[in-house]
Order: structure tokens, then sequence, then C-alpha cells
């Protein structure tokens, strides 16, 4: 049989890394590679979330902050078990 080829995040390059597919069925899937991912909702929190990132410039003793703005709503990614399971 032809061997998977499953790969992480660790191994690809920055830009574009995978693809998200959402199914007439409404079900949402993550491809990495030959890898599939399921994506669902997350769970909510009732307290204020925000996405921040700092660049810094250790030469000049200077950070950069960036508020990238408030998180409305979560995703959670899990590997397909079945998809794996008839793949090995």
């Amino acid at each position: 049989s032809k061997p998977l080829n499953l790969c992480s995040l660790n191994d690809v390059e920055e830009g574009v890394i995978g693809k998200i597919v959402r199914y007439k069925s409404g079900k949402t899937k993550f491809l990495l590679g030959e890898s599939e991912y399921n994506i669902e909702h997350g769970l909510s929190t009732d307290f204020q979330q925000s996405i921040f990132t700092v660049n810094t410039n250790a030469e000049e003793r200077s950070a950069n902050f960036y508020n990238f703005g408030s998180i409305t709503s979560k995703l959670t990614v899990s590997p397909d078990w079945e998809w794996l399971f008839t793949k090995i």
C-alpha cells in the first residue's frame, strides 16, 4: 500500500498552509497535506478577550505593540480520527 504522507504545522513554511473545506452538510474540515482535521465551534466565555502581537527590536531595546481586536468566536480543530484510522 502507498505510505501515508502526514504532516504537521512544524513541517510547513509560512504562508498558505492548507485548505478549509465546507461541505453541503455543514461539516467543516481543515486539510493540511493529506491530513484531515475537523473544525467545530469552540466554547464561549463571559469575559473580554483580544488578540495582540509584539514586534521587538533587541538592538534598539524597543517594541511595537499591535492590537488586532476582540475575539468574537472560537474554533476547535481536532484530528479526524475516523479518517486517520481508515488510512492506517
